[in-house]
């Protein structure tokens, strides 16, 4: 602020011009720096919420598979039972199976966010009904790692491990 001396006839208050253009400077400065980490930040966020939709999505379908209520009929009204599993086929997209006689059965599709994709390739995790968790039919495997990466820049990327046992685990690198 410019201030005058008392005995100055003309009392004039107020800021300068070039206060104001330093202000605008600084704000516009701070807009740009917001903006940018705004559009950086979006798909490594868009990874953290499907590797969480994921993860729950897992521990749902186990849940499921070991309790004695079996919610999924066919057609004909019979109950399937077996276990519940997630396959994935496709790198925008896993399905949410149930058993059916040994055949999986979708039951839900859970489509990918709009900049994330799985880069782990297809996989079938499956959960029985005795609590056994098994990966591509391989009763051997200890553990299967699924990978989620942003669409557009690979280095983004959160990989999920599940053990035998059915607990998952995400990995940060």
């Amino acid at each position: 602020m410019f201030f005058t001396k008392k005995n100055n006839p003309i009392s004039t208050s107020g800021f300068t011009l070039i206060e104001l253009m330093v202000v605008l400077v600084i704000m516009m400065v701070l807009a740009i720096l917001v903006i940018a980490g705004y559009s950086e930040g979006r798909p490594r966020l868009a990874v953290e919420r499907t590797v969480e939709g994921f993860v729950g999505d897992l521990y749902r379908i186990r849940q499921k598979s070991t309790s004695s209520v079996f919610y999924e009929k066919d057609n004909n009204g019979r109950i399937i039972s077996g276990g519940y599993g997630i396959l994935i086929e496709d790198d925008d997209e896993y399905s949410i199976f149930v058993d059916d006689e040994g055949t999986p059965k979708k039951v839900e599709t859970i489509n990918l966010e709009q900049h994330t994709k799985i880069i782990s390739g297809d996989a079938r995790i499956f959960f029985s009904s005795d609590g056994k968790v098994s990966f591509d039919d391989d009763p051997n495997k200890e553990q299967m790692d699924i990978t989620f990466s942003a669409r557009n820049d690979d280095s983004i990327k959160r990989t999920v491990s599940i053990n035998s046992k059915g607990v998952a685990r995400v990995i940060y690198e």
